[in-house]
């Protein structure tokens, strides 16, 4: 039985963009030496062969002041609020051997107007620029020009842009950023953890209560997301570290989870049963989060956790959580949760929502 097929968590509460002038450059200090970071936010996701024709499809997002996307009850995208601007470059390169330690490759990028995607261009109808002010929104995809990327060294690369917008204005400029690319190809382990990582700053939390969400009857779930002191529980997102966790609970645990340790993790894909005391291994499923994940946007890192153990303590409401997680490569995510959570009976809603992370990623035409 697929119970993620069963029951997909959808996600909710996205931010699109999100800088503030008391947030180092760009993760600030990462190694980087003498170089000077530009002030701009950067995610970077592959998507491997993508277009099919193979080669490795990449699309970098360079982020500029404070925007927030506006939904709808359906999820569909209503409109922006807030001030700032998103370019998106859509590139092809070779196919990466590593698809969750993505190096981009140096060189020239030409948008081709042509569609080929070979290695080497840039896909113009699929980059743009996005304006927003005041909530008002203007886009304009590429007719031509190029992207030179140098390589420096600790993941650190310079982007000079120059590119002819569709409606005829020239988009041009540089950054220095560090980019650590997300992995969006369904292959590897969904992780870009390069090396072990702590998130004991944890102080904010929602406890998401579902009840028998996937119909066992061997246990309930909760849904679970803490971050540090910038996590904001409504929008459910931080530049800094954050976790996602879904565990599988006694049934009935409506009050609150059992205090205990967590340490079986079941995969939602193959899962036949999913006993109480168990975690859900991190899944990315159609432009969803599910299971176990670390986030820190800051750092730019993402990564789907499938194993280690969580100690749970309840005393009266106030909890403490602590533990080591691992990625699908070993690498080790030390968490430390102290504080008391605002918690939800989704049971009791009139709509259901068990998502707390929307994929801060491209739509695809």
């Amino acid at each position: 039985m697929n119970l993620a097929v069963c029951t997909a968590i959808a996600v909710s509460g996205a931010i699109l963009a999100s800088c503030s002038d008391d947030e180092p450059a760009n993760g600030g200090g990462n190694g980087s030496g003498e170089i000077e970071l530009s002030d701009t936010g950067v995610m970077a996701y592959y998507t491997g062969d993508y277009y099919e024709v193979g080669t490795g499809n990449v699309y970098i997002n360079f982020t500029q002041g404070d925007i927030t996307a506006e939904y709808d009850e359906f999820d569909d995208l209503t409109g922006y609020s807030g001030t700032g601007s998103v370019l998106c470059i859509d590139l092809n390169q070779a196919l990466s051997s590593d698809p969750d330690q993505v190096v981009l490759t140096a060189g020239t990028y030409i948008v081709d107007a042509s569609e080929s995607y070979a290695a080497g261009t840039v896909n113009g109808s699929d980059s743009y620029l996005l304006d927003v002010v005041d909530g008002v929104a203007t886009e304009c995809t590429f007719t031509s020009g190029s992207v030179a990327i140098e390589s420096l060294g600790d993941k650190i690369y310079k982007f000079d842009y120059d590119f002819v917008g569709s409606n005829g204005a020239a988009v041009k400029g540089s950054y220095t950023v560090l980019c650590r690319v997300i992995n969006r190809s369904e292959e590897g382990v969904m992780s870009n953890l390069d090396a072990d990582v702590e998130a004991k700053d944890l102080t904010e939390a929602l406890f998401v209560y579902e009840g028998d969400l996937y119909e066992t009857g061997e246990s309930d779930i909760y849904l679970i997301m803490m971050g540090d002191k910038d996590f904001d529980i409504e929008t459910n997102y931080g530049p800094g570290n954050s976790i996602m966790l879904s565990l599988c609970v006694e049934p009935g645990s409506s009050n609150g989870i059992p205090a205990g340790t967590y340490d079986a993790f079941v995969d939602i894909n193959t899962a036949e049963e999913l006993p109480a005391g168990s975690c859900i291994a991190g899944m990315y499923y159609w432009g969803q989060y599910l299971g176990c994940w670390y986030f820190n946007d800051t750092l730019q890192y993402e990564s789907s956790l499938c194993g280690g153990s969580l100690t749970v303590a309840n005393d009266g409401g106030a909890y403490t959580i602590g533990g080591t997680l691992l990625d699908g490569k070993g690498r080790s995510v030390e968490i430390r949760y102290s504080g008391t959570p605002v918690i939800i009976d989704d049971t009791r809603a009139s709509t259901h929502r068990a998502s707390v992370r929307k994929a801060a990623s491209k739509v695809r035409k």
